[in-house]
């Protein structure tokens, strides 16, 4: 009978550990020895060492896929969304929303484009935009000026063409 000896990402320097790989997936194997188990490894049969792959392979591809989406595509969407939240705040602040007592109504009418920035959801962002009806609009904090402004910075990111209306 065949003996493999395996030890897990578990026991992997963190520095070696793809991001998103399932912990209990095995990072090293070999064919068993009398100093298998001494050094850290389990020993398997093969058949039970290919079953355990069997039975991981999916589970560590989709963790390792959903790690890449995160570290690759959301964390840095989410990233720019907050970026765009505080630097629309800061604007409205520069305008003096606070003195002007509107603060309540730019955050009622924005709040389902906040909403979409802060899951990094940004041509989610850029709809929600564009949903604003016009009666919502003010002559200071919310106007179709820096809507489309606040589109093309978003699609500035994203790598699209900027649009020249709303």
């Amino acid at each position: 009978m065949t003996y493999v000896a395996y030890k897990t990402y578990e026991q992997a320097p963190a520095t070696s550990r793809p991001p998103g790989v399932l912990l209990s997936y095995p990072w090293q194997m070999e064919p068993a020895n009398e100093t298998s188990i001494a050094r850290g490894f389990t020993v398997v049969t093969q058949a039970e060492y290919d079953a355990l792959l069997a039975s991981l392979d999916a589970a560590n591809q989709n963790s390792m896929l959903i790690a890449s989406i995160m570290t690759t595509v959301l964390t840095p969407a989410i990233a720019k969304g907050q970026e765009l939240i505080v630097t629309f705040a800061a604007e409205n602040i520069g305008l003096g929303i606070t003195q002007a007592g509107m603060t309540t109504q730019v955050r009622s009418v924005t709040a389902d484009v906040v909403s979409a920035l802060s899951t990094g959801s940004l041509y989610d962002a850029i709809t929600a935009a564009r949903a604003i009806p016009p009666a919502s609009y003010d002559a200071t904090f919310v106007t179709a000026a820096r809507l489309l402004a606040f589109i093309n910075k978003i699609e500035d990111y994203l790598g699209i063409t900027r649009s020249t209306t709303l």
